[in-house]
């Protein structure tokens, strides 16, 4: 079976990404904590009667909120307008031996082998090459090939390490 299609992200696909490494991590978890510990502690402030202290503890939740997205945001948008790889179409040949990705002339092969894990996040399929780095698949490019593409998986990888909900 040999799967074909090309891929052109966009920022909010890289964004989606980000966000999910973002809060699947530390990061993430210490964030939503800070968050939830500045808002709990302006109601504390807020009873009590000091109003300084109320602002202050709502301005450090609502940092600790909106900063992660906000950063996570920026960099998708920069990072796509710097990368000419991820701003051009990636082409992507998928069958039994491996994952073929060419763009403009040039391409890498990914053996099944090396692939440390292939999920699917919302509207996106990620192949990670390690615990960081993913290729970034938008589900809807893929199309009506998704069904076939997870059946490849499952019977490339071990199941430990493919986690593709059925559509």
């Amino acid at each position: 079976m040999k799967i074909t299609f090309d891929i052109n992200l966009n920022s909010g696909h890289l964004f989606r990404f980000y966000m999910y490494q973002a809060y699947t991590g530390m990061q993430g978890i210490v964030s939503v904590i800070l968050c939830i510990l500045g808002f709990i502690m302006a109601g504390i402030s807020a009873k009590s009667g000091h109003m300084a202290n109320t602002m202050m503890y709502l301005v450090f939740g609502l940092v600790f909120l909106l900063y992660v997205p906000g950063a996570l945001y920026m960099r998708s948008k920069s990072n796509l307008k710097k990368n000419q790889v991820l701003a051009n179409t990636l082409h992507f040949d998928i069958s039994e031996e491996g994952i073929r990705v060419s763009q403009n002339g040039d391409s890498g092969e990914l053996m099944w082998d090396q692939i440390y894990k292939m999920i699917t996040v919302k509207n996106l399929i990620l192949i990670y090459t390690n615990r960081v780095n993913a290729y970034i698949l938008p589900i809807e490019q893929i199309g009506r090939q998704y069904s076939n593409l997870r059946k490849l998986a499952m019977e490339q990888l071990e199941k430990c390490r493919v986690r593709m909900r059925e559509q």
